[in-house]
């Protein structure tokens, strides 16, 4: 069974309908499971000294490998700066 790609849809003027035009080649099944989709990460801060946890590079010298969530990371970790609790930190927005 051949699948056909679609390449474009978009509304034609004046009519309503929409109009799409496609090629007669197969194309490959696509799969979302199979699909990477970024996570985003995030970035904390110690509210004692301003020290910023960033899930994206990690803490490679504190064991914490890049890609760490905060929320991965031992509730008994301490700020490498000042020694503040894990609680301390708070999300950076935006």
């Amino acid at each position: 069974m051949s699948a056909y790609h679609c390449v474009q849809n978009t509304p034609q003027k004046n009519t309503g309908t929409s109009h799409s035009i496609f090629y007669n080649f197969p194309v490959e099944p696509l799969c979302v499971s199979h699909l990477e989709f970024p996570i985003s990460m995030k970035r904390y801060i110690c509210d004692i000294c301003g020290h910023v946890y960033d899930e994206e590079k990690g803490l490679p010298e504190e064991g914490i490998p890049a890609g760490t969530p905060f929320a991965d990371i031992p509730d008994d970790w301490v700020c490498p700066d000042c020694g503040a609790t894990k609680d301390a930190f708070l999300l950076i927005e935006g």
